[in-house]
């Protein structure tokens, strides 16, 4: 579910709105699951996204690397498999940080700026790449790159995670946590 809402955030649709709760299902997803589960959740949801937000790439490697579709499309599994392992990262992160008692959102956020920052990629991209055409969200980048405007887009995602898990288990959301996502 995380990769059908960030999906339609990447160029050339730039969708930008979804992704503001993309990462809700993937964080509720993780919750109470060992460091290794939640890595391969996090594999997958990473992997699902970059393979359908990149499949532009197996025209690209059909015209300009003169590959058959099927090797193109294994190409892009290939790419897709390793890109979707910072993600897996950043799950696994998270998950050691809940067991050891940190509190989840901020585990969470910080895993995921780690791994963003330090996971090498063949072809960088950051989740900031999503609001590509929502300027007012891109200003963060500024002062703190693309890792800031990360940030912005994950608040909303963590406090929507947060709220549906509080209703879960038969407590209101917080007020001042809900203002802070809007």
């Amino acid at each position: 579910v995380s990769a059908l809402l960030f999906v339609p955030g990447l160029p050339p649709a730039s969708i930008w709105p979804p992704v503001l709760v993309s990462f809700a299902p993937l964080y509720l997803a993780i919750e109470r699951q060992t460091p290794g589960r939640s890595l391969l959740i996090g594999w997958v949801s990473g992997t699902l996204a970059t393979f359908a937000g990149f499949f532009w790439l197996v025209e690209t490697l059909r015209k300009f690397g003169e590959l058959p579709l099927p090797a193109a499309v294994a190409v892009l599994a290939l790419l897709s498999a390793y890109n979707g392992a910072r993600l897996g990262l950043a799950c696994w992160l998270s998950g050691r940080a809940a067991a050891r008692g940190w509190p989840e959102a901020p585990a969470f956020a910080l895993a995921f700026l780690t791994s963003e920052l330090l996971y090498p990629l063949v072809f960088p991209w950051y989740i900031a790449t999503a609001a590509d055409h929502a300027l007012p969200l891109l200003q963060p980048a500024e002062l703190g790159g693309p890792l800031a405007v990360d940030l912005l887009l994950l608040v909303p995602s963590l406090v929507a995670g947060g709220a549906l898990r509080s209703l879960r288990a038969g407590r209101r959301p917080s007020a001042p946590l809900l203002v802070l996502g809007l």
